[in-house]
């Protein structure tokens, strides 16, 4: 569009036309063309650089827009780690009550029947403490009957048997856990020791080794 003081070519002539010199009209008609293309250049010059300013600021607005979603996921990453580790303190710092609790359960004998109320009183409440942890992230560690894991089992003793396979855990002696698949505590545990079974294993690893080489 054309601006508010810009001159169309056919009313620059007619503004010209009462001079009688033609070379006068000439070089007036030619200085105000010559105004006209500069003004003409400018608008051009301005446009692009407006262009080129949007440009940048758009490239900002997507550079801003890119750094606060980065920040907000950095934030809220660290937000769940920070919650994670309060969760994981807090927890571990309530171990023992489970441990008490644990060790009321194996002390309790139900002989009278207020005994029978107060075991019942008990499961109770040690239900809802166990419902709170597991929904918190707690899990126990299996134990009797698992072949001994190092990382998580914590071997104070073995035992020589053949009610269980070697390397297997036998008896528990206190609960391990895990807080969202992390070791919070290792369980304490016995493990079993048999030869028979371990004498069995190599035995048998023996006598495929002599046969292969038979065959060969």
């Amino acid at each position: 569009p054309k601006g508010a003081d810009e001159t169309p070519p056919a009313a620059m002539a007619a503004k010209f036309a009462g001079i009688e010199n033609k070379g006068l009209r000439a070089e007036l008609l030619e200085t105000e063309f010559a105004a006209l293309l500069a003004r003409v250049e400018v608008a051009e010059v301005a446009s692009a650089s407006a262009s080129a300013q949007n440009v940048t600021l758009k490239d900002q607005a997507l550079r801003l827009s890119a750094d606060f979603e980065n920040f907000r996921k950095r934030t809220l990453t660290e937000k769940a780690a920070l919650s994670d580790s309060a969760k994981f303190k807090t927890i571990e710092s309530l171990l023992p009550v489970i441990d008490n609790f644990e060790l009321a359960k194996s002390n309790l004998k139900v002989e009278t029947e207020e005994a029978l109320k107060t075991q019942a009183a008990y499961e109770q409440l040690y239900k809802q403490l166990v419902d709170i942890f597991r929904n918190l992230g707690l899990k126990v560690v299996a134990t009797v009957g698992e072949v001994f894991d190092p990382e998580v089992h914590d071997a104070i003793m073995q035992e020589p048997t053949t009610e269980f396979a070697d390397g297997v855990v036998m008896q528990e002696f206190r609960k391990g856990f895990t807080f969202n698949g992390s070791l919070l505590r290792a369980a304490m545990v016995k493990v079993a020791q048999n030869d028979d079974a371990t004498g069995a294993a190599k035995k048998s690893a023996d006598e495929t080794e002599a046969d292969a080489e038979t065959s060969d």
